[in-house]
């Protein structure tokens, strides 16, 4: 039961990270608008001019900066959870599922950081390799292959 409820904080901290995330770029958007300084029309509206084109150059680096800082989450996560599913292994069979996740974060920052900078990220390394030994672990005490002293 235990495991369970660290699966569910679990979950619940991946949504709360991600939704502070969401919050962050949201208010980054508006902080660039400001309503009250915007020229209004004779119907109240803000006028709808002509509007400058954002530079492909400034937008690709943003998205590039989104991705790094991403990426660098992931990885991090995914040892977390990995770390998690190595230590508490005996619990439950459920744990499992948190080793998969954490097997999807790891794996996904390593992709990206190959693919996009070309770069070799050690946590989701560890995170990977956590998680084989999860899974080891996991397969091990539930086949009786070894027992825990305590």
């Amino acid at each position: 039961m235990l495991a369970f409820g660290v699966l569910l904080w679990t979950f619940v901290w991946v949504a709360r990270l991600l939704a502070a995330r969401s919050q962050q770029q949201e208010t980054a958007y508006y902080a660039g608008r400001d309503v009250a300084t915007e020229e209004l029309d004779s119907t109240g509206e803000p006028e709808t001019g002509e509007q400058p084109e954002p530079d492909p150059a400034e937008a690709e680096a943003e998205e590039l900066e989104q991705t790094r800082k991403g990426t660098g989450v992931n990885a991090t996560l995914g040892l977390i959870l990995r770390a998690l599913a190595c230590l508490l292994f005996w619990f439950s069979p459920l744990i499992l599922l948190i080793s998969i996740a954490g097997i999807w974060f790891s794996s996904q920052a390593l992709w990206l950081g190959f693919r996009r900078f070309r770069v070799f990220i050690g946590r989701a390394a560890v995170g990977v390799a956590l998680g084989l030994a999860s899974f080891g672990l996991l397969f091990g005490y539930q086949t009786g292959l070894f027992t825990l002293p305590f």
